[in-house]
């Protein structure tokens, strides 16, 4: 299995998955990176090399939303962890923010 490198983000956001093949979920992020996400959705299932849409919601300040692109690269009964491929300006400076204000974890540790 194919290990990531660098830092998560421990966060308590809300996510929107769209998926072509398995429509439109609710979640919540784990961790985030610069790279990927984990994404908690424990009933939902879906598959590896998915391609997949996240609309995040910092409840902090509701009215924003980041917006990320990506494919599956691994799914636990916790949920599933994701290769970004396309992310917004927002979402690159909500985990700048982030990281600047909390201890990153390291990607072995994370979810």
């Amino acid at each position: 299995m194919e290990r990531r490198g660098g830092i998560r983000i421990s966060t308590d956001l809300h996510a929107v998955v769209t998926c072509p093949q398995f429509g439109l979920f609710r979640g919540g992020v784990a961790n985030i990176g610069p790279e990927g996400v984990f994404v908690r959705t424990r009933n939902v299932n879906i598959c590896v090399n998915a391609r997949i849409t996240l609309t995040l919601q910092d409840q902090s300040t509701p009215p924003n939303f980041f917006e990320a692109e990506g494919v599956v690269m691994h799914q636990n009964r916790n949920g599933f962890g994701m290769r970004l491929s396309g992310i917004d300006r927002q979402y690159l400076e909500l985990f700048e923010s982030a990281a600047a204000a909390t201890d990153p974890i390291r990607a072995r540790n994370a979810i």
